[in-house]
């Protein structure tokens, strides 16, 4: 028995972009084996071959816009035949079968960037914005200067952006070390403290009047010593010192050092001497209110030496016997004032 073989030709056209999506009926069915339907795109390439029911509820994707369609059938039956119910250029996966992400902008640190996967199956375009990148920080520690405090400069290569932060205070001279009053007079005090290498000079003030009032201001810092003069005798007084540096046109000053000191009583507004024999001299000297006692020296060998001490304020004369004649005879009257547990001389 022979089979009749014969050949028809379907074409359809859609002009859209990319790919023609062909759906055809769940009941479209050919012999299996024998009848054979072609697909086709534009440039005649071959798509697929299809029997049975391969195509059953299938949904084809054509390259292109147009699309042909050829059947073989032997022409046995009529039991067979296909159905396109839907030909688009859009196609809606159930479950889409995306691809690998593409970046298609770059994100930076003040920008954001997007990247794109489109489903294989459909087409269908997924677009995901990407967030901005961290700042590429660049630290410098800018250092303090007498004139400005330093800090780290945090800037970023990128963009330019910049913050700052770690803070530290602007130089100054070192506080002065070693202040103390060296030497009391009745009416002068002298101030000591030692060389500061970080500063020009130095300030000295005195607390007078209620206020601080600035009484001496040196050039060098090797002046490590100030006597200030016409003070009071036996009085208090209250000083501060503070160290200066020069940076450009201003003056940088250290934190003040405060110190106090006391003059000493007054002396004896009188003292003389006189033979009363060839082997004594007399020395009288005047009364001192704040007085409790008084010491007398003589200079022999040397050195001055005490040869005699009073308990008390009243006793103002004192006889040196065992004097020879002939020779020059110095002596030297200390006052004794009681300052606590210490006696104060002057």
């Amino acid at each position: 028995m022979m089979k009749m073989y014969m050949r028809y030709m379907f074409t359809t056209e859609l002009r859209v972009p990319k790919n023609l999506y062909l759906t055809f009926s769940d009941d479209t069915q050919f012999e299996e084996y024998c009848d054979y339907l072609y697909i086709y795109d534009a440039n005649g390439y071959e798509v697929g071959s299809y029997t049975g029911d391969e195509l059953s509820g299938r949904t084809i994707t054509v390259p292109g816009s147009y699309v042909k369609l050829v059947l073989n059938t032997d022409s046995s039956n009529n039991e067979y035949g296909f159905r396109v119910v839907s030909a688009s250029d859009k196609l809606e996966c159930a479950t889409h079968v995306f691809g690998d992400w593409k970046i298609t902008e770059e994100a930076t640190c003040t920008t954001t960037g997007t990247k794109t996967r489109a489903c294989t199956v459909c087409g269908k375009v997924e677009t995901v914005t990407i967030a901005k990148t961290a700042h590429k920080y660049v630290n410098t520690v800018v250092k303090p200067t007498y004139t400005a405090q330093g800090y780290t400069l945090h800037k970023c290569s990128v963009c330019g952006y910049s913050y700052k932060d770690n803070y530290m205070p602007a130089l100054k001279p070192t506080e002065l070390t070693g202040v103390k009053v060296k030497t009391q007079g009745s009416t002068s005090l002298t101030l000591a403290w030692d060389k500061n290498a970080s500063a020009k000079g130095y300030i000295i003030e005195q607390y007078k009047g209620g206020k601080w009032t600035q009484i001496a201001k040196t050039s060098s810092n090797a002046t490590v010593t100030y006597t200030v003069n016409g003070l009071k005798a036996d009085t208090t007084y209250t000083f501060r010192i503070k160290a200066y540096a020069i940076s450009g046109e201003s003056e940088i000053y250290s934190d003040y050092v405060r110190i106090a000191g006391k003059t000493r009583i007054a002396n004896v507004a009188s003292f003389k001497g006189s033979a009363v024999s060839a082997s004594a001299v007399k020395l009288d000297w005047s009364k001192n209110d704040k007085a409790t006692g008084y010491v007398i020296e003589q200079y022999k060998g040397g050195k001055w030496t005490a040869i005699a001490t009073t308990k008390n304020n009243t006793t103002l004369t004192f006889t040196v016997k065992g004097t020879c004649k002939g020779y020059g005879l110095f002596f030297q009257n200390k006052i004794i004032q009681k300052d606590g547990k210490y006696d104060r001389f002057q």
